[in-house]
């Protein structure tokens, strides 16, 4: 059975490959490249604990089915089994798939904030060709003049997007959306 790594490594060096012409790049030099880049946060068959939610609307906000499942609007997958994000995955987003000296600071710390606070992503998804990511975060908003009397503040849905070129996930602002609560 392939291991959860070893899987997620394939399908990054196929992307990778699938990128540049095959006789340039060779599946070593795609594994190097890819060790040094952004390593995508998925697991593949992981089960949130659900004795740890105490109610329904909990769960419904984490956008989890009855069997604990998060799934991911990704097309590379095998159909045999679901990419999953889980809590699991918190810490491995926070201290691989993200690494400093391959994204700006401002863009590091708000990935950071990001996977940080789990409950705050609301989704992640592909392109058809792979060579696109979004990631949408839920931002408390603090334009309404009656924020300090409420209980619960509103929450907007804010567009990470990146794209992969030169060997690497790269920022790509969304010029539609404003940077709030952050």
């Amino acid at each position: 059975m392939i291991s959860v790594k070893r899987f997620i490594l394939s399908i990054s060096i196929f992307l990778v490959i699938s990128c540049k012409k095959p006789q340039l790049l060779d599946e070593p030099l795609a594994r190097q490249l890819i060790l040094k880049t952004f390593s995508f946060p998925v697991l593949i068959e992981e089960e949130f604990n659900l004795n740890s939610f105490t109610t329904a609307r909990e769960m419904k906000a984490l956008k989890l089915d009855k069997r604990g499942y998060v799934c991911l609007n990704a097309h590379f997958f095998d159909n045999r089994k679901r990419i999953v994000f889980t809590r699991k995955a918190r810490p491995f987003l926070g201290k691989i798939s993200v690494k400093e000296s391959f994204w700006s600071k401002n863009i590091y710390q708000t990935l950071k904030l990001g996977v940080l606070h789990f409950e705050r992503i609301s989704s992640i998804s592909f392109s058809h060709d792979g060579h696109r990511a979004k990631i949408r975060f839920k931002v408390k908003t603090q334009l309404t003049p009656f924020y300090p009397l409420r209980t619960n503040p509103d929450w907007w849905e804010h567009e990470v997007a990146f794209y992969f070129s030169g060997y690497s996930w790269n920022y790509e602002p969304n010029p539609r959306e404003e940077f709030m609560g952050w």
